[in-house]
């Protein structure tokens, strides 16, 4: 009898380890799925004794549509057809409070402070919904192709922190309480994807003082991130995200109007507030296709950090008179300002000013470069020396009727000098402007010396110090450069580290040149 039931079970773990994975998998061991009104409860699960929430859904899926609601109040025009009964009388967490253009509303965690979720897929299916509810101007009769959006509307009063999650047509509203929202509150929205949402920006109305939303991916939507209300903005960071077809699903005429950014009318800054746009990749649907990198209806009087120099930035001005931001120069590349042709040469505005025309505006740049003879031939002979000479640019370009020159004022321009090489004297500077030599005023105490004393109402045009032990080269520049001028700086450096065999040798004589 034993070596029967022996047997048996042999044959049946055989039987076992020649089925699928799948086929062996329990409820337990698939992705789960569940409702929002579900999820919404499971979250709940998580307060602590200070009201914050901490949810980790592990994976699983929240897949709800909306569910039809009458409070059984006559509001006039908001018929359940064969009238409000049973179940369509009662609410749940699948039961939108707002029925928002294309968006079926949901406020939800109104009661707590700090709100994290992670690692849960959302997922809105549209259908048929009727809202009947002493709402006005949010209730009525929609169809699924009009409601096509759920929209989550956190209404926490602290900071909330997404991470890990996918959304298909979903919103996320970090609301927080409004207008009447803390300055130091914070939004945090790491690792997500948002997916086919339609007529709508894919995270919306973020009221908190902060905000950093980094490495998530935007796909098929119109719009991808709004900024509302008047709390005063700390830190703004938009970094390393993917928009692939950005601001093109839309209603018919409403495509790249709204932009891969917005910041609203009500946008409010302070000298605190920096603002960053950076690493991020636009796809299918790019600025030089018409897509606006920043809406904007505020004020932006500051520069915009991270934003990779030379690459062009549009701005749809949607309200007069507000002033345009800065971008950062670099690279090679000088930031002259905006204008309303993408080619154009010369900007129409500078950094700060605030056009009257409510159109596109593009970044322009101008191309700089600095040229330098970083290397001298050597024949083995120690105490040998060569001549560094660096160009300084001398370019200028026309603001309206007015030239500006975009070396000059101050600029620095700094060089290292190569390991093998060590500077001959302070008395080998020499700085030739339109080819005159310009007198010198050497300080061997500071390792210090100006150039062209008295022939500039701030002083000497020209400053430099030396730091012997970084062989670091500091020349500041305190007169415009212009367009037809010529400068140069050169100086002389000695062999100091011979090569230990005769012959002939390329050598850098400077590390780099930067200006």
């Amino acid at each position: 009898m034993k070596r029967r039931i022996f047997a048996l079970l042999l044959a049946l773990a055989l039987a076992a380890a020649m089925l699928p994975a799948s086929a062996l998998a329990s409820g337990g061991d698939e992705p789960e799925t569940i409702d929002l009104a579900e999820f919404l409860e499971r979250v709940e699960a998580t307060r602590d004794g200070s009201g914050n929430l901490n949810y980790d859904g592990g994976g699983v899926t929240v897949k709800w549509s909306p569910k039809s609601y009458c409070d059984g109040k006559d509001i006039g025009g908001c018929l359940f057809v064969g009238g409000a009964s049973g179940d369509d009388l009662v609410s749940t967490g699948n039961t939108p409070q707002r029925l928002q253009n294309t968006n079926a509303q949901y406020q939800i965690l109104t009661d707590a402070v700090d709100v994290s979720i992670s690692n849960v897929n959302f997922e809105y299916v549209p259908a048929d919904v009727v809202l009947c509810m002493n709402n006005k101007g949010w209730s009525g009769n929609f169809t699924k192709e009009q409601v096509r959006n759920g929209e989550l509307q956190f209404q926490n009063s602290g900071n909330l922190k997404i991470t890990g999650c996918s959304f298909e047509k979903v919103i996320v509203s970090p609301y927080n309480k409004g207008e009447s929202v803390s300055d130091d509150t914070e939004t945090l929205i790491s690792g997500c994807s948002f997916s086919n949402i339609y007529d709508a920006y894919a995270i919306k109305d973020i009221y908190t003082g902060s905000a950093v939303i980094s490495n998530c991916t935007f796909s098929n939507l119109s719009g991808g991130v709004y900024f509302e209300g008047r709390a005063v903005r700390g830190e703004i960071s938009i970094v390393e995200n993917t928009f692939t077809g950005a601001d093109a699903y839309a209603e018919a005429g409403k495509e790249n109007t709204r932009g891969a950014i917005q910041f609203s009318g009500l946008f409010t800054m302070d000298r605190r507030t920096e603002i960053t746009i950076e690493g991020n990749v636009f796809e299918g649907n790019t600025p030089e296709q018409g897509m606006p990198v920043l809406r904007q209806l505020s004020d932006v009087d500051c520069d915009i950090a991270g934003w990779t120099p030379g690459e062009l930035f549009t701005i749809k001005l949607d309200a007069a008179d507000k002033a345009l931001p800065g971008l950062p120069s670099g690279d090679g590349y000088y930031f002259l300002g905006w204008a309303e042709d993408p080619g154009a040469q010369t900007a129409t505005y500078m950094a700060g000013e605030a056009p009257e025309s409510t159109v596109m505006y593009y970044s322009i740049w101008h191309k700089v470069e600095l040229e330098a003879d970083k290397t001298a031939a050597w024949d083995g002979e120690q105490g040998g020396t060569a001549t560094v000479t660096l160009e300084i640019p001398t370019d200028s370009y026309m603001l309206g009727s007015d030239p500006v020159s975009v070396v000059g004022g101050g600029d620095f321009l700094q060089d290292v000098i190569g390991e093998d090489f060590e500077l001959l004297s302070l008395e080998s500077f020499k700085i030739v402007e339109n080819g005159v030599e310009l007198p010198a005023d050497i300080d061997e105490e500071t390792n210090s010396a100006s150039f062209g004393v008295g022939e500039n109402d701030g002083g000497a045009p020209y400053v430099l110090s030396y730091d012997a032990e970084k062989k670091l080269i500091t020349l500041r520049i305190k007169k415009n450069l212009m367009s037809g001028d010529s400068a140069a700086r050169s100086y002389q450096v000695k062999l100091a580290n011979a090569p230990a065999e005769p012959g002939t040798y390329q050598l850098p004589t400077n590390v780099s040149a930067t200006l």
